[in-house]
């Protein structure tokens, strides 16, 4: 069942990218529009995971795991029947990725809860192997579909998984209360918080099109011009929700002084091993995610292939992903999780290296 859970969140983006040429198509429309869906999506994950997790706390996960998959089937269905692109926005980008915030976490907790020792590592590596699978299969499922017959399938198809994920849910033991205490959302922790890591993000988003610090376009504000002194939108942004991000830190550290529960405990970044993992954790995602959004655009915009062509080549590097996720839950139980780790952002150096020496605007599509 959480295979299963995993598994529909991971293809919906994937196919998402392979459609991107269609989209523009079908909408009537152009790549920085579609790149907004998909950069929303992001957004409100970003913005609203903290408060996705704790919601799970306090209701229970096996709940938060289940209102998180309606919302999140209702957005898949709003997205596959998108009369045009505002719809696509409220389903794709919002709806999908408030579900998505309350289902992720719960993933994680209720694996915890319903395994241990080496059956716990053995279910972490199911779940690593099936979001392997998930971008191997995500690109040739949605190009074929997009290709023969219509994305909006695949958006439908991820409705009737959710249906059987909601079935099947009854079978997941949910996780225990860590403390007796009923926790309570912090309100006030959430606002600031899903504020300041908003602003980090979509000025992120913002350096494709305006430049990181020297601005490439005029931005304005409710009439103020930020790019009047030359300077991009955004480190203006970024420093504004880091800013508000320490204010968040110093509102949880007042929220503890006053024996409340606060939305997360930050002292836990001082212990190296967590701060540490949650960074490489971090990098990983930025290089897949940046890595699978680029390619596809490349391949498609700029080679000029389909969805289903572009869907055989991701197979490519979805294979030794797959095979790399099943192996090092085996290994883990004789080496180190920490070398596989190295070892692994090791093999990334060379493979990054080949990547930016082979493609360049001389690059040309082989004949398929």
């Amino acid at each position: 069942t959480l295979v299963l859970a995993m598994f529909v969140l991971v293809i919906d983006t994937t196919i998402m990218n392979v459609s991107i040429s269609t989209l523009i198509d079908d909408f009537d429309t152009d790549v920085t529009t579609v790149q907004a869906a998909i950069t929303l999506y992001a957004l409100v994950m970003a913005s609203l995971m903290i408060t996705g997790g704790k919601i799970g706390d306090i209701i229970g996960r096996k709940k938060a795991f289940r209102i998180g998959l309606i919302i999140y089937g209702t957005g898949s269905f709003l997205t596959a029947i998108s009369p045009n692109m505002a719809v696509l926005f409220v389903g794709w980008s919002i709806l999908e990725g408030l579900g998505a915030t309350l289902v992720m976490p719960a993933i994680q907790t209720l694996v915890t809860s319903n395994y241990s020792g080496k059956d716990r590592a053995i279910a972490y590596g199911i779940i690593g192997g099936i979001v392997a699978s998930a971008i191997a299969l995500g690109p040739i499922i949605g190009g074929w579909l997009t290709t023969s017959y219509t994305w909006r399938l695949a958006f439908g198809g991820e409705v009737v998984i959710v249906l059987i994920v909601l079935l099947l849910s009854r079978y997941i033991l949910d996780a225990p209360l860590e403390t007796e205490e009923k926790p309570k959302l912090d309100i006030v922790g959430s606002i600031i918080s899903a504020l300041g890591m908003g602003l980090i993000v979509f000025g992120i988003l913002l350096a494709g099109t305006y430049g990181w610090w020297k601005a490439r376009h005029p931005f304005s504000i409710g009439g103020i011009e930020i790019s009047q002194f030359g300077l991009s939108p955004t480190p203006v942004f970024i420093l504004a929700g880091g800013i508000i991000l320490l204010c968040f830190a110093l509102w949880e550290r007042h929220i503890i002084t006053l024996g409340k529960m606060p939305l997360v405990r930050l002292d836990v970044l001082r212990d190296r091993g967590v701060a540490s993992g949650i960074f490489v954790q971090m990098i990983q995602n930025i290089l897949i995610g940046g890595f699978l959004f680029s390619m596809a655009l490349f391949l498609q915009i700029a080679l000029g292939l389909n969805a289903m062509q572009t869907g055989f080549l991701y197979l490519l590097l979805s294979i030794p992903l797959l095979i790399a996720s099943l192996i090092a839950s085996r290994l883990s139980a004789r080496i180190a999780p920490k070398r596989i780790i190295q070892v692994g952002l090791l093999v990334l150096i060379p493979g990054l290296l080949l990547a930016i020496a082979t493609i360049n605007v001389e690059v040309r599509g082989l004949p398929c």
